[in-house]
């Protein structure tokens, strides 16, 4: 983890000199500076971060912050960014990040009342085979009245 704080500025900047290809370090220490801003309370700049990092094109860090970006937004209050971000994180690819974002997103959609969606959510969480993530979704499913792994999702088991 790069000690040096970057400001979202300085973070353009930076990625404006790179080579079209970011580098890790890059993408890296957009993504730090990101988790600094939310930290301490500064979401502008934190959402700025997140977004280059995303942007960067550097798959792991772009998950990572997608996935950050996502808890966010919907702390903000911010729904449907929160939903973009999470669907970046599940487009990655990437199974640790698509079963976070997954239960991230099945926890914002079961907080609205949208319990297919929540449903759908969960399922992919355990779809993405990370067993920290598959074990909350099940949970979550479980208290939701639906069985996991394969089973007829249309019925509700309680």
């Amino acid at each position: 983890m790069s000690s040096r704080k970057y400001t979202p500025a300085g973070l353009r900047r930076l990625m404006a000199r790179r080579a079209p290809q970011p580098t890790i370090g890059v993408a890296e220490a957009a993504f730090n500076s990101g988790f600094r801003e939310e930290e301490s309370g500064n979401v502008q700049a934190a959402r700025v971060a997140y977004q280059v990092a995303i942007d960067s094109g550097v798959a792991h860090q772009a998950a990572l912050a997608a996935v950050n970006l996502g808890v966010l937004e919907y702390e903000q209050g911010h729904l449907p960014q929160a939903r973009v971000a999470c669907q970046v994180a599940l487009d990655s690819g990437i199974r640790r990040q698509v079963g976070q974002a997954a239960v991230n997103l099945g926890d914002m959609e079961k907080s609205q009342g949208n319990l297919h969606a929540a449903r759908t959510a969960y399922q992919r969480a355990i779809d993405a085979g990370m067993a920290e993530q598959a074990d909350q979704a099940a949970v979550e499913l479980g208290a939701l009245g639906w069985t996991s792994a394969h089973a007829d999702l249309g019925r509700a088991t309680g």
